[in-house]
């Protein structure tokens, strides 16, 4: 039985997909198995998660793996947290969003960590969690490559390059969501 990635972002999904399958599992896809989206209403990336995963897997009767993440920034109160794509929206565009932080940065610490909360869950109502975290600092003007979001203003600490810079194994070998999935691999094969 395939495990449902609860995203149609591919950016999300491919190290989540990359990495299940070095595992042997099986992965679908909402392409494998349509689903009508889910609003984002939690105030927090677990009731995301949660809400999303638990959406997934009633619709398709299938195990849902689903990802909620963002970039929190200490000095600005966790922002933006949560809101992180809505308020790259607001700002129309991720590269709005980062004129807008450098703005709000002034002055400030600019150390932060993307976060990534996962839930497994299965179609009897049985579910589990993990949370991955990478810090690092933020480096102005963003430095763009491969990725997506807030990599190109991103740099992991350890390194010198922000995400966007780095190749996708460097990438995978300090990811967030990699963390996060890792945290939950014994538990995707039940008794």
């Amino acid at each position: 039985m395939p495990v449902l990635l609860a995203t149609t972002n591919k950016g999300k999904r491919a190290p989540m997909e990359d990495c299940l399958r070095a595992w042997g599992i099986f992965c679908a896809t909402p392409e494998d198995y349509p689903f009508e989206d889910i609003e984002e209403t939690g105030e927090t990336f677990f009731d995301n998660a949660l809400l999303k995963a638990r959406h997934a897997s009633f619709s398709t009767d299938l195990v849902a793996l689903s990802d909620d993440s963002g970039l929190v920034i200490p000095a600005l109160g966790g922002a933006p947290g949560v809101f992180s794509a809505r308020f790259a929206a607001q700002n129309g565009g991720y590269d709005g969003a980062f004129v807008e932080l450098e703005k709000r940065l002034e002055g400030l610490s600019h150390r932060a960590a993307l976060f990534s909360t996962m839930v497994l869950y299965w179609p009897d109502g049985t579910y589990k969690t993990a949370q991955g975290q990478t810090w690092g600092t933020l480096l102005f003007p963003p430095r763009m490559g491969v990725g997506f979001g807030y990599y190109p203003i991103f740099c992991p600490d350890g390194f010198d390059r922000t995400f966007s810079q780095m190749s996708i194994d460097e990438q995978r070998s300090c990811s967030h969501r990699i963390k996060a999935l890792t945290q939950l691999k014994r538990f995707f094969v039940r008794p």
